[in-house]
């Protein structure tokens, strides 16, 4: 009895000690897995914070480029702008020009025609240059007339179409 006691006892040791080991492979497994589980949360955070930042990048880049964008047409538009006030000037300068010219030219002429005869033709001459410009200035005014009656008329068809409008409602 005794000596089954005493085997009993070892079994039960031995039993004891291997469900001790289990019980510790167990908790270690557990504890690795969970080590795991963190690390893995802790890469996809890192990665979602990552890709966060990159859009932020992309953002803040986009709108760094639309700003340059915007201030490169601002450029552009005062550009032209000097270039035309420029071009408006020259050409003021120029139509003054070429009258100071028209009428220098016109009192040569006058002054190396020789005696009367070439005198009334000199005369003759620079009647004929200003009939040729007042030609053109009546022609230009002609125009101008023609232009205002026609955005006049249109303007008249326009009120006559929104007064038809209002009148229908």
């Amino acid at each position: 009895e005794v000596k089954k006691q005493e085997e009993n006892r070892k079994r039960k040791e031995q039993e004891d000690k291997r469900t001790r080991e289990e019980v510790r492979r167990k908790e270690e497994e557990e504890v690795r897995k969970k080590l795991e589980t963190e690390k893995v949360a802790r890469k996809n955070e890192e990665i979602q914070k990552q890709q966060k930042q990159l859009i932020e990048q992309r953002k803040n880049k986009t709108q760094v480029e639309e700003k340059l964008r915007k201030l490169e047409d601002l450029k552009k538009q005062e550009t032209n702008q000097k270039e035309d006030e420029e071009r408006k000037k020259k050409e003021a300068i120029i139509k003054a020009d070429a009258t100071k010219i028209l009428e220098i030219k016109k009192e040569e002429v006058i002054k190396k025609a020789e005696g009367e005869k070439k005198r009334n033709e000199a005369l003759l001459q620079a009647e004929k240059a200003k009939a040729l410009d007042k030609k053109s200035e009546e022609e230009r005014k002609k125009k101008e007339v023609i232009i205002k009656t026609e955005t006049t008329k249109a303007l008249e068809i326009k009120k006559e179409e929104e007064a038809k409008k209002k009148a229908e409602e």
